[in-house]
């Protein structure tokens, strides 16, 4: 939450580990990273949500926390008019950590 200029740092902070038992769970099939964005806001609905919200969540879980950490892997990462393309799925290193 640090150096991203979003005032809300409960957002990607807050559930992490919700995220990463949906990885654990359903991460074997690559899925749009708004998949687990959709499912975070649904399962916690008294975070603000908005759009910047949620690329707030998808930065700060994914390119600052789970991507570098070998977590998960971005099958699909590009740009369509504007939007971003971003498919994970997770690692053999998530497995391990979380038998």
């Amino acid at each position: 939450s640090y150096n991203d200029a979003y005032e809300d740092e409960h957002v990607g902070q807050f559930g992490a580990l919700y995220l990463l038992y949906l990885f654990k769970k359903y991460g074997s099939q690559p899925r749009p990273a708004v998949w687990y964005v959709e499912k975070y806001f649904t399962a916690f609905p008294n975070l603000h949500r908005d759009r910047t919200a949620e690329y707030v969540l998808t930065f700060r879980f994914f390119d600052r926390f789970a991507l570098p950490w070998g977590l998960v892997e971005a099958v699909e990462d590009r740009h369509d008019n504007g939007n971003r393309i971003f498919i994970v799925r997770k690692t053999p290193l998530l497995d391990a950590m979380m038998p």
